[in-house]
């Protein structure tokens, strides 16, 4: 069946079709119950090709071996590969086993390893283009059996407007957040000053008329002066941070300062030698993904230990921030809970792997770790 001439001439979007599993689970479960008898014209192999040609998603087929069998028209236009190019090729040619973010050998994993075995689920990797540029891909597997030979149905949708529309609203929380970290000081912090000066001016006279509310007013005065600092803490979080080559450490370890004067949970950071990132954007979502881990492990761990730790070797730049606390509830990292899928956008955005797992001896591990990226052109 060729493919309307008519049909969309640029991408699938996700902004213009579903998203859900839902959408996947569906695709699998009409894949399922229609089998290639053969491709003589029969009823069911002209069921599956309409099928599978009304739909924007990628749609292969590959054997035991990898080898691509079958590609609809949506995989053309995702990955600009016709047919005739790309049948008997690898599937690795389009989503490659190994990945410059640190993922591994992860669809080679999904198809093979018999510890994690193929189901519906969705997963998040990086395809290949023909023109050779990479793109974020949601890719989902279904194994089944014709005869004595297995076979492997993937379907893959082309997230990258998705992830666009993820990096917009991270840039408009962050203006948000500069906005309410500006009030804070510029505002609030200048009302409560003078109120410190009025408190401090009544309990001066209140003193020298030998009043008992003296003390009362002296109170107030030192309570005032104590939500100036936390207020000033609160904004300084908020406010973009500024980092040059070095700066990460440093801000990191003011962080951990802060936070523990405001929680009074033990808090460090450890950072035995400098770790030099040249791009800007990149240090800040570090610090940020510290920082709302750090902010998890206080509200949610109930820890009484957080180390933020920061290392580079042989190219690879690793943050990784740990408590004692209770631990990570199963499967609360695969249900995005507790900010963890901002962590997760924010990783992806600069080509890095966050993992959230349970520490050796309880509490919470949170690793986000990358290469070393180059500085952007200006």
């Amino acid at each position: 069946m060729k493919l309307n001439a008519q049909r969309r001439k640029r991408p699938f979007s996700n902004a213009q079709a579903p998203t859900s599993r839902r959408g996947f689970s569906s695709l699998h479960a009409r894949s399922k119950s229609i089998r290639i008898s053969s491709a003589d014209g029969s009823r069911s192999a002209l069921e599956f090709r309409s099928v599978t040609q009304s739909v924007d998603e990628a749609i292969v087929i590959s054997d035991a071996h990898g080898k691509i069998i079958f590609w609809n028209g949506g995989a053309k236009i995702i990955f600009g590969y016709a047919e005739k190019e790309i049948i008997g090729k690898p599937l690795a040619l389009l989503i490659p086993t190994q990945s410059s973010a640190g993922r591994g050998a992860k669809l080679e994993q999904l198809l093979f390893s018999k510890a994690s075995p193929i189901d519906s689920k969705t997963h998040e990797l990086r395809g290949i283009h023909k023109d050779g540029h990479r793109f974020p891909v949601e890719l989902s597997l279904l194994s089944w059996a014709f005869g004595a030979k297995a076979f492997f149905t993937t379907i893959i949708r082309d997230i990258t407007e998705r992830k666009r529309l993820q990096r917009e609203i991270m840039e408009i929380s962050g203006r948000e957040q500069k906005r309410i970290g500006q009030e804070l000081h510029d505002d609030l912090c200048q009302q409560l000053t003078a109120i410190t000066l009025l408190s401090e001016v009544l309990e001066k006279k209140l003193g020298e008329k030998s009043l008992v509310e003296a003390k009362d007013a002296a109170e107030i005065h030192k309570l005032i002066v104590q939500s100036i600092i936390d207020t000033r803490l609160l904004a300084k979080g908020l406010l973009p941070v500024e980092l040059g080559p070095d700066g990460l450490r440093s801000a990191l370890a003011e962080m951990v300062s802060n936070t523990e004067k405001l929680t009074h949970i033990h808090c460090r950071a450890e950072c035995k030698k400098p770790v030099l990132i040249r791009d800007s954007a990149v240090a800040v979502h570090l610090y940020r993904i510290g920082q709302e881990a750090v902010t998890n492990a206080v509200k949610h761990a109930r820890a009484k230990e957080i180390v933020v730790k920061l290392s580079e070797s042989r190219g690879q730049i690793v943050l990784s921030i740990i408590d004692d606390g209770v631990g990570i509830a199963e499967g609360a990292a695969r249900r995005g809970r507790l900010g963890l899928s901002v962590m997760n956008s924010r990783a992806e955005t600069i080509n890095g792997t966050l993992r959230i797992r349970r520490g050796d001896k309880g509490g919470t591990v949170v690793t986000c770790s990358l290469h070393a990226p180059t500085p952007r052109a200006k």
